[in-house]
């Protein structure tokens, strides 16, 4: 899946996302990064559960469902999170953009 394809996913799931996030360690690269309203109830375990049902939804084949879960379980389980006051960032390291 391409930087592109997996913002239009965030976004298409009602997640406001970023491509220019630099976090803790990354020494200014950027990367892709979701933030999580609190105010909507949004938390790290709900985008999860949101894509997963996505991928199911979305899918033509029970292996390719499971070949795009899978895909996403190794996304999530590299990302980093940071605290912005009431919100958080869910931010991606290893899907850098470099802006």
């Amino acid at each position: 899946m391409t930087n592109q394809q997996l913002i239009d996913l965030f976004e298409g799931l009602g997640y406001t996302v970023r491509d220019d996030y630099s976090g803790r360690g990354m020494y200014g690269d950027t990367c892709i990064a979701v933030t999580l309203d609190r105010d909507e109830n949004q938390t790290s375990v709900q985008l999860v559960i949101d894509v997963m049902l996505d991928i199911l939804d979305q899918a033509d084949t029970l292996d390719e469902a499971y070949d795009s879960a899978a895909s996403m379980g190794q996304l999530f389980s590299s990302y980093e999170e940071d605290s912005m006051g009431c919100d958080s960032v869910l931010y991606f390291p290893r899907r850098k953009t470099n802006k």
